[in-house]
């Protein structure tokens, strides 16, 4: 593993976007991140292999996924319903 990324390289890592990626970079979550002379950005691998640790989840149980459904139902809001033609 080479021991810096570009921001392409880290968002193919991660599975995200480059916009995530500099968002990421700008939030200070991957660490060590640097501007080389030719101005291109550069992340340590370990930062990335660090923030993909750290972000690991658990599985989610089934009362999650429910609860997590039922509070977005509840959310939604009513369907619009256009008014009639003659209602004017």
């Amino acid at each position: 593993m080479p021991d810096n990324l570009s921001i392409k390289e880290t968002a193919d890592k991660l599975d995200i976007s480059a916009a995530s990626v500099r968002a990421l970079m700008k939030k200070g979550e991957l660490e060590g991140a640097f501007q080389s002379p030719s101005r291109a950005w550069l992340i340590p691998a370990e930062a990335v292999s660090a923030y993909k640790a750290a972000r690991r989840e658990k599985p989610r149980s089934p009362t999650d996924a429910y609860l997590t459904c039922f509070c977005l139902e509840s959310l939604r809001v009513p369907s619009f319903r256009p008014l009639p033609n003659n209602a004017a």
